[in-house]
């Protein structure tokens, strides 16, 4: 549970310090083959990397599901309308 406590107090940070997973983040999801996908499940979806880059790299789906430990990183994760945000 420390690890949680320590995502959860950097949260407000985290996007300026996650470089590497950016870049990460960006390689995989070029690797995807199709450019739409029924539903995807993102765990440990923090604030919302691979979201973001699915959307700027036009992949398209029907739901998506943000799953993650911490409160805090989902509160920064995007919203819409087919989000769905599981603690």
């Amino acid at each position: 549970m420390n690890i949680i406590k320590e995502f959860s107090r950097f949260a407000h940070s985290y996007q300026e310090l996650n470089s590497i997973q950016n870049s990460v983040v960006t390689e995989l999801v070029s690797m995807l083959r199709d450019k739409f996908y029924r539903r995807v499940l993102d765990i440990g979806s923090g604030s919302g990397a691979v979201y973001i880059e699915l959307k700027r790299q036009n992949i398209h789906f029907n739901r998506f599901t943000a799953l993650d430990l911490s409160r805090d990183m989902l509160r920064l994760h995007p919203n819409s309308d087919n989000i769905s945000k599981l603690y």
